[in-house]
């Protein structure tokens, strides 16, 4: 098959396609206290991965049949992050923005057992929507208040400074700015991972906007729009991926 389009410059044979949309179950009305919520159960966070919860206990369930009480599991986490290649924050945000040494860190971290999905679980830090990095900034460095995925996009358009890097780095074209409008709110529910997957893009918000992913790249570099595509989003990644602080 000849991809004429380009469309495999992004992608990535790992990909296994969007997590389907999660949505809130209702929380029960005042006065009707269900008797399960002081019942202990185990909770499941990720593949093999739960959460055992009791009155007076709370741990992480792994595979192996271990239960590691979760300030454990903490200062386990703390002390994987702290020996690893990253020594402060800004080391780890330029690991995670390279997506190589991005998937390094997340093998190291899965290597020794450690489940951000356990750690971000509401059931202990609570940082639903946050971007792995950030989580391991809490852990690692105790990055608190913790941003989210949606504080970083924030931040990077109400920069004061942001429409000249945009116009000096991206380009004016309004098409430019349309594109990373949608693919900046596609990373707050997905996350960075998802951007770097060529079939992201075809994706139902993406096609209704731009048409397809042919049509994409022409519209957005011409014949090497798939090249420059590509090398926009690792300059918008670094722009994304910087030392940030939210109003506690």
């Amino acid at each position: 098959i000849f991809d004429y389009s380009g469309a495999s410059d992004l992608e990535d044979a790992e990909f296994d396609g969007h997590p389907a949309n999660l949505q809130k179950s209702k929380k029960p009305s005042a006065g009707k206290t269900s008797k399960k919520k002081s019942e202990p159960r185990e909770i499941p966070v990720a593949e093999n991965v739960g959460i055992f919860i009791s009155s007076a206990e709370r741990y992480v369930c792994l595979a192996d049949g271990r239960k590691i009480p979760f300030d454990e599991y903490m200062d386990l986490a703390k002390k994987i992050i702290l020996e690893g290649p990253a020594a402060n924050l800004d080391q780890l945000l330029n690991i995670w923005t390279d997506k190589g040494t991005r998937q390094d860190l997340r093998n190291e971290l899965k290597d020794e057992d450690i489940h951000l999905q356990a750690l971000a679980s509401p059931h202990f830090l609570d940082l639903e929507g946050a971007d792995d990095v950030d989580i391991l900034a809490r852990v690692g460095f105790g990055l608190n208040p913790t941003p989210n995925r949606r504080d970083r996009v924030n931040r990077f358009w109400d920069n004061v400074e942001q429409e000249d890097w945009l116009n000096k780095e991206i380009g004016p074209e309004e098409i430019k700015r349309d594109f990373w409008d949608v693919a900046l709110s596609h990373y707050e529910v997905h996350g960075i991972d998802d951007l770097e997957q060529g079939k992201t893009y075809a994706a139902p918000h993406f096609v209704q906007k731009f048409g397809n992913f042919s049509n994409l790249v022409n519209d957005y570099g011409g014949q090497d729009g798939a090249k420059i595509l590509k090398a926009d989003l690792e300059k918008v990644k670094k722009e994304l991926y910087v030392p940030m602080t939210i109003a506690a």
